[in-house]
């Protein structure tokens, strides 16, 4: 029917868009990988993480959890938007294959020295 073939289509255009993203995401990280003129820079990153946690959780109506493990501040030195699309991809996908309403978490804290960043949902 004419509602059946609209709906494929849509779903297929929509397939299209998400591949798209998808490309273009690993097109950029392999071209910062590759460059050598990477600018890295201090970055704090519990603040960074708790605005990102924000950001999303707005973005896709859905609660994301942020948890410092540590009471200071952690510094680092990165290139932020490599940093921002690894984050982004992490957390769409936590709230992707995660059941409705269950808790997605944002962790930062360190083990020893080093600093880490966890993404935690209860997906299958």
């Amino acid at each position: 029917t004419a509602e059946e073939y609209e709906h494929k289509i849509q779903t297929a255009l929509a397939t299209i868009d998400r591949m798209s993203a998808m490309i273009d995401q690993l097109l950029a990280l392999a071209r910062v990988e590759n460059s050598k003129n990477l600018v890295k820079e201090e970055l704090e990153l519990i603040t960074f993480l708790e605005e990102k946690a924000d950001q999303i959780s707005s973005e896709q109506k859905r609660k994301i959890t942020f948890q410092s493990q540590v009471g200071l501040p952690i510094y680092i030195t990165t290139n932020e938007k490599s940093l921002e699309m690894i984050l982004d991809n992490l957390l769409h996908n936590a709230i992707k294959y995660s059941p409705d309403g269950s808790d997605v978490f944002l962790r930062v804290g360190k083990s020893g020295n080093q600093p880490y960043i966890e993404v935690a949902d209860s997906g299958l």
